[in-house]
């Protein structure tokens, strides 16, 4: 089994890490990573970005991106609750 995880605080995305580069963990191939982002609305353009640049809901398509991209065959999802 080949387990990933979902961290609701994004951590796994370093914020000055381009998109480019915070997707290397998760696939080491340069064309793949590319592609990745294009299929989920990040055009070439947008590759350089700093991943400290995007939005809330940007970081996390990016983290899901990447999550895909390394084929885990289970993924735990964080989900936040609020202390009582």
């Amino acid at each position: 089994m080949h387990p990933g995880y979902y961290d609701q605080t994004l951590a796994q995305l370093p914020d000055e890490a381009s998109l480019l580069e915070a997707l290397t963990p998760f696939a080491p191939s340069a064309d793949t990573r590319k592609r990745a982002l294009i299929a989920a609305g990040f055009g070439w353009a947008r590759h350089s970005q700093k991943v400290s640049t995007l939005s809330g809901g940007e970081r996390s398509r990016l983290l899901f991106v990447g999550l895909s991209l390394a084929r885990y065959s289970l993924l735990l999802l964080d989900e936040p609750h609020q202390p009582s």
